[in-house]
């Protein structure tokens, strides 16, 4: 009895406290990253470490906001401590978090639906007042996830189809047969792919740069060495969006 009770504890403190210790331990660390390179460059930085470092998917209010010379960053952070995952987004209310495990060398994935609300970018204004500069939406990542997938078209059809075909449940849990794992998932997540083509369900790959309702998506190493290490073309190609649609508005009065 005291040997389970030993391997039991064993179990626990090695799969789930110490990976959410390390993951602790990251995030500390990029805050601190962060906060000197802001510094370094007279960046304004508000953020709680506490929120930063629990950041939740379900919590609709992003953790961190930085004011450059060019424009303010709103940033939501999606990063989980569970790995590997794979995100797909259904839509901005519905995200699906794909745990990618290996039992006999068949793949599973053990699928949790998160409802949650928009994500709540305009409160920037909070800190910095009315300012001319560009708020940039940003969904990042930290310390990292797997994968992320988009679903074009009908997202019910998908769901339909998982339901109907691949999917059962353990404890109230739905697992997905994944058929297309050429390696152990665990060494990337480019060889599989958990989302299966359904007709009216595109599945679009998506990483650092590209847009997601309204959103840019970066993991913490892209978005600190692209956006604010360098000269940022984002800002620019943002500022150059906003005047053609100025113009285009102006050309209709006329």
């Amino acid at each position: 009895m005291k040997l389970a009770i030993y391997f039991l504890t064993a179990y626990i403190i090695i799969c789930m406290v110490i990976p959410f210790v390390m993951t602790l331990v990251k995030k500390l660390f990029y805050y601190i990253r962060i906060k000197r390179i802001c510094k370094k460059y007279n960046y304004t930085v508000v953020s709680s470490i506490l929120k930063w470092l629990f950041s939740s998917v379900r919590n609709n209010n992003p953790e961190m906001f930085i004011k450059t010379d060019e424009a303010i960053y709103s940033i939501k952070n999606f990063g989980f401590y569970k790995t590997p995952n794979y995100f797909v987004f259904h839509d901005k209310n519905n995200i699906e978090i794909q745990i990618i495990r290996m039992f006999f060398w068949t793949g599973f994935a053990f699928l949790k639906n998160l409802k949650i609300k928009s994500i709540n970018y305009n409160n920037a204004n909070e800190y910095f007042g009315e300012t001319d500069l560009p708020v940039i939406n940003v969904i990042l990542f930290c310390p990292k996830s797997t994968g992320l997938a988009k679903l074009q078209g009908s997202s019910a059809a998908y769901g339909e189809y998982v339901n109907a075909n691949y999917a059962f449940k353990i404890f109230g849990k739905t697992i997905l047969k994944v058929k297309s794992i050429q390696v152990n998932p665990y060494v990337g997540f480019t060889k599989y792919s958990p989302i299966h083509q359904v007709d009216g369900a595109k599945a679009v790959e998506l990483s650092n740069g590209h847009m997601l309702y309204s959103a840019y998506i970066y993991n913490i190493k892209s978005f600190i060495k692209g956006r604010l290490n360098y000269s940022d073309m984002l800002v620019n190609s943002v500022i150059e969006e906003e005047r053609r649609k100025f113009e285009t508005r102006n050309s209709y009065r006329i």
